[in-house]
């Protein structure tokens, strides 16, 4: 899964030439909304009129919303066009496989791996360092690096 999803990053960040996902979703075209949603909601990403469109919770801090925005771009780029409703009653699919798919996905976009390396080297760090580098959850880290 991991090198499946990590080409797929590398192929977008090298086209455009950017690893924020506010950036990405601005040369792709998919719509960023920040609107007052219900503190059980981070996120969400959905089609609206043919258009996909990422809804991030505007009561949330600046590296949460990116952080936010890089997980729903990794439903975009991975699982465009799902609806997580019908899967989630319709299918037998299971949802948080989708979940760790854009996790991952994230992960892989927001972590810069040459750059944790240099700041690293020669120095004991853990998850929780690396994590506050590149402002994103330990979950993050662990899935990047498959710990």
């Amino acid at each position: 899964m991991l090198d499946r999803i990590m080409k797929k990053v590398n192929e977008i960040t090298d086209f455009y030439h950017t690893c924020d996902p506010f950036e990405l979703c601005e040369e792709m075209g998919i719509i960023v909304v920040a609107l007052n949603l219900p503190d059980s909601v981070n996120g969400i990403y959905t089609i609206l009129h043919e258009q996909n469109t990422i809804i991030i919770n505007s009561a949330l801090p600046y590296d949460k919303r990116k952080v936010i925005c890089a997980h729903e771009l990794g439903h975009v780029m991975l699982h465009n066009g799902l609806n997580r409703m019908y899967l989630e009653r319709g299918t037998n699919y299971c949802i948080d496989a989708f979940e760790t798919e854009a996790d991952t996905f994230a992960a892989c976009l927001l972590i810069d791996d040459k750059k944790v390396r240099s700041l690293t080297q020669g120095c004991t760090v853990c998850v929780a360092d690396i994590a506050a580098m590149a402002k994103v959850p330990e979950q993050y880290v662990k899935l990047r690096y498959q710990i």
